[in-house]
């Protein structure tokens, strides 16, 4: 295979039942365990995943460490799960690493993500990273990521998500994400229900695990766009009106003063608070445009819309576009939405796991438009502040729309 799309494609029929680390093992096995030569960090959690692992790779990066970040999905290519300080492995080694593994691909049957979780460690050890940071798929325990041994493990929450795959209690759910906690290293969560915390809890004792807990609450101010708060005496902002970011940054946060007490000298207080405000997650509560407002947010699953309510005060006064893949629960979600704003109109996107507009609207009084890009346009012709929110593989698809459109018309 030469060329990118032919083995992505090639990929994406690579889709084989979870084995845990039943094939990603021996197969690394057999090159010499690459991934203990590495430095991680690694991260579960229902939500907040990708936005820890951000502010983490920002803060890092501005104490001038290289640093590797495996994240999924994919917000504008492909390739951007893959990352060293930010910038997306080239094509070219991309499928250099995958011709020189081929064959071991068929070997070991490895499935599409187990492949990408190989790469990415094969990747920053050519490239000599100082840290990793793998962000879990699905769940933690059975995640092929689950793989690597790190210094670290944050889980950033836990709820209802993946209940096909992880269990359909809290405490099946739990178990999960708790799996990624390794021996004698430390663990960080921001997680409060008495439930999960007790798992963790557990879990950490058994492994002689160190437990850190984020507080439940954390005070703060929001100032126009950007929020402001105090942890451990200090004060942070960040470029959010979200402000479940708080918690992921305190997470972030906790794990940088364990990498100082472990001979991360470079960091300073200044490229924590720095890295923090600088840090910008794509598709988490992000503002596309001012006039007209529009914010796109990948909350796709109860506790996302919930945190996406709680952060816009004012919500019943915008118009909502919204879709969702299949096996979530998006009736629920919907039910939510509805109970705070009246103005939702359901739409679908070019992917296999897409959910219909007919089972979306299913027993609801809502709008519904087939195309993703002829509902923007609509919503964008009532002139009212929108937000929308659903599955990342939608956000991913609609904000190039949004912005190839609003710079257009700024063109015009």
């Amino acid at each position: 295979m030469t060329t990118l799309e032919t083995i992505i494609k090639h990929l994406e029929q690579s889709i084989y039942p979870g084995s845990g680390l039943a094939r990603i093992q021996p197969f690394l096995e057999s090159i010499q365990n690459p991934q203990k030569q590495l430095k991680c960090i690694h991260i579960a959690g229902t939500n907040g995943k990708g936005s820890t692992l951000h502010y983490l790779q920002t803060v890092l990066s501005h104490a001038q460490y290289k640093v590797g970040t495996f994240s999924s999905p994919y917000m504008i290519h492909y390739l951007d799960r893959f990352r060293i300080n930010n910038q997306a492995i080239s094509e070219e080694d991309f499928i250099s690493l995958y011709r020189q593994y081929e064959s071991a691909w068929k070997k070991f049957h490895l499935s599409k993500f187990e492949i990408e979780t190989a790469i990415a460690i094969l990747y920053f050890l050519q490239e000599h990273c100082d840290i990793c940071i793998f962000e879990c798929g699905v769940g933690g325990l059975l995640d092929s990521t689950n793989i690597i041994s790190p210094l670290c493990s944050i889980i950033t929450n836990v709820s209802y998500d993946h209940t096909d795959l992880l269990g359909s209690t809290l405490e099946e759910i739990t178990v999960q994400k708790a799996g990624i906690i390794k021996e004698n290293t430390l663990c960080i969560t921001a997680e409060n229900k008495t439930i999960c915390k007790t798992i963790i809890t557990n879990t950490c004792k058994s492994k002689n695990a160190k437990l850190i807990l984020i507080p439940s609450t954390i005070p703060y101010q929001k100032h126009n766009n950007n929020i402001t708060f105090t942890y451990q005496g200090i004060s942070y902002q960040l470029q959010t009106i979200a402000s479940y970011q708080i918690k992921n940054a305190c997470c972030c946060i906790e794990a940088i003063y364990y990498l100082q007490s472990i001979g991360f000298s470079n960091i300073k207080q200044s490229n924590i608070q720095q890295g923090l405000y600088l840090a910008n997650w794509l598709g988490r509560c992000e503002i596309l445009s001012y006039n007209p407002f529009i914010l796109i947010d990948g909350a796709h699953n109860v506790d996302g819309i919930q945190a996406l309510i709680d952060a816009i005060p004012d919500i019943a006064s915008y118009q909502i576009i919204f879709s969702a893949v299949k096996n979530k629960n998006y009736s629920q979600m919907l039910d939510l939405l509805q109970s705070v704003c009246d103005d939702i109109t359901v739409t679908s996107f070019s992917f296999y796991r897409s959910e219909s507009i007919e089972n979306l609207c299913r027993g609801k009084n809502i709008q519904s438009i087939e195309n993703f890009k002829d509902a923007f346009l609509s919503a964008y012709h009532k002139k009212k502040a929108m937000i929308i929110c659903g599955s990342l593989y939608f956000i991913s698809q609609i904000r190039p729309f949004i912005l190839n459109f609003i710079n257009t018309k700024q063109e015009d």
